[in-house]
């Protein structure tokens, strides 16, 4: 028999570096700086400028000849050193105490030691003018600022109020923080060595909506036949990032909670909810993914700077969506790194976002390619952990106003691909109406999820699966639609909830870690007969 023989293997820790005869160039978004090998040449003994302490410390790029190992880089954390970034390739942004001693960074094989300057900390979305009209105040612009991690967060707000900036808003977590200042003034504060980074604050979000539980199998999970499978979502608190609170609607009676900063009378986020987890109560047909699953909702805020990693540590919700457009291909942006910071440092939690329906409009790529590539919608979806869908109609062919990739780095978005077009879901009073767009697609997967999560914990004595692990699992198990393999239309292609769960019921994964410098081994036997094996490492 001919068929198809899907594992994931799920790797933590991997990296993987190809030798260059030259060392590359480091790729800001003020364009690739090449850094001279300086480090055998500097005064190691040179006390650092005390204008360039803070908080005890001060700020450099380090470019390495190979890339240190978890031993190497524990010992230098040991003595004070923090790696707080890494850009490819062999170049960590690094904070040294201002008494270290930069010998023992022989122990890392420097090459270069390189002071940063203020163009490497400005955003591109600093560097093109004229700036969007959302962010324009007068004289004044309004800017996301991030600040060295020495630095809480208030203490950063003091200084940019210091600065003689308006601090509109102080984040939660990774530096952030929203300021308003003088257009001529970003240069300077680029300057100021607290500084991290700067982008021009993003525009406001807009929702991405213009039969599917059988279109990506989430039926046969969830059967409405008595002996059938019962993977619902029961037990999984799932999170609607959107527009106002759900309902009321008897399609989520006993597993709703509105957190209290929701005021809004908007629609968009009780479609979302309907199609990630509404019940069908009235009407069966409208019966969404996961209508076992609890449901939570916020207002979608584009920074990420809100209640959602709180209610993840608090009250185990494991899976959000958000449906929401913030621009258009703007790059990995702060919230990009927030997003994935969120998900590389909280294993169980998964962020799934819509790819948008910008393909096709005017100014919204950034390829030079025409408008039909590179439009996916928002910075937050360009996070390298999270998931973003794309639309299909109910035959699986991918919906024109789809947005499609690539993302501005080059990687493939989006990653999956779902049934967003006219679905019937849950409005508000207990009402239904049509929505769709990949607005629809993004809840479709995210209730998905949730089944998965239900199929693995009763699988698996009650554990909480990985969310790299459901992501593998998803994708590797999807059906490939579009050009052979991935592609930046359907990503890995059209979900399939049923060959994802046959990868759990029959073990076909493994987890496994491997450092710089180090292996690991894994034997995986293929079944005779097979004509393909997918193995994707996560």
């Amino acid at each position: 028999m001919n068929s198809c023989y899907a594992l994931a293997l799920v790797m933590a820790c991997a990296r993987i570096a190809f030798g260059q005869t030259t060392d590359p160039a480091a790729c800001f978004q003020s364009g690739p700086v090449f850094f001279s090998a300086n480090f055998d040449s500097l005064n190691i003994y040179e006390a650092p400028d005390p204008g360039e302490i803070v908080n005890g410390y001060y700020f450099r790029y380090l470019q390495c000849a190979t890339i240190p190992n978890a031993r190497t880089r524990s010992e230098m954390e040991q003595k004070g050193l923090q790696f707080l970034s890494y850009l490819p390739e062999k170049i960590y942004l690094i904070a040294i105490p201002s008494d270290f001693d930069l010998a023992s960074l022989a122990a890392l094989q420097p090459k270069s030691l390189v002071p940063i300057q203020p163009d490497w900390k400005i955003g591109a979305s600093l560097q093109e003018l004229p700036y969007g009209d959302w962010a324009v105040h007068g004289d004044r612009v309004d800017v996301d600022v991030q600040v060295y991690p020495v630095l809480s967060i208030g203490q950063g707000a003091a200084r940019c109020r210091a600065f003689g900036c308006t601090v509109l808003k102080e984040g939660n977590q990774n530096g952030f923080l929203k300021i308003r200042l003088r257009q001529s003034e970003v240069q300077r504060l680029a300057a100021e060595p607290w500084v991290q980074y700067l982008e021009l604050a993003p525009e406001p979000g807009v929702p991405d909506d213009t039969r599917s539980r059988s279109m990506i199998r989430a039926n046969m999970l969830d059967s409405e036949h008595p002996q059938g499978l019962k993977y619902n979502g029961e037990g999984v608190r799932v999170l609607v990032r959107d527009d106002g609170p759900i309902g009321p609607h008897i399609d989520f009676a006993g597993r709703l909670n509105n957190q209290p900063d929701l005021d809004d009378n908007g629609i968009h986020g009780d479609g979302v909810a309907g199609v990630m987890a509404g019940a069908g109560n009235i009407d069966p047909t409208a019966k969404g993914m996961a209508p076992g699953a609890t449901v939570y909702s916020v207002r979608y805020t584009a920074d990420f700077q809100d209640q959602t990693l709180a209610l993840h540590t608090d009250q185990n919700i494991t899976i959000t969506n958000t449906s929401y457009s913030s621009g258009c291909n703007a790059g990995y942006t702060l919230a990009a790194q927030t997003v994935d910071q969120q998900l590389y440092n909280h294993p169980t939690l998964m962020h799934v976002f819509s790819a948008g329906n910008s393909n096709g409009a005017i100014n919204c790529t950034s390829y030079g390619a025409g408008n039909q590539w590179g439009n996916i919608t928002g910075g937050h979806k360009m996070a390298k952990n999270a998931i973003v869908a794309a639309n299909t109609g109910p035959d699986g062919t991918i919906i024109g106003s789809s947005s499609r990739g690539p993302a501005t780095d080059g990687r493939l978005k989006p990653d999956i691909a779902s049934h967003g077009t006219d679905q019937e879901t849950t409005d508000d009073n207990n009402g239904y109406y049509v929505f769709g767009g990949t607005s629809a697609a993004a809840p479709g997967i995210a209730g998905l999820l949730a089944q998965l999560t239900h199929a693995y914990k009763s699988l698996n004595n009650g554990q909480q699966p990985e969310a790299a692990l459901l992501k593998a699992a998803m994708l590797n198990t999807a059906n490939d639609l579009g050009n052979t393999g991935p592609d930046f239309k359907y990503g890995w292609g059209h979900a399939n909830a049923w060959r994802a769960l046959q990868l759990f019921q029959q073990n076909r994964w493994m987890n496994g870690s491997a450092d710089q410098g180090g292996q690991f081994n894994a034997g995986i036997q293929v079944p005779s007969g097979m004509r393909q094996a997918r193995i994707m490492i996560c």
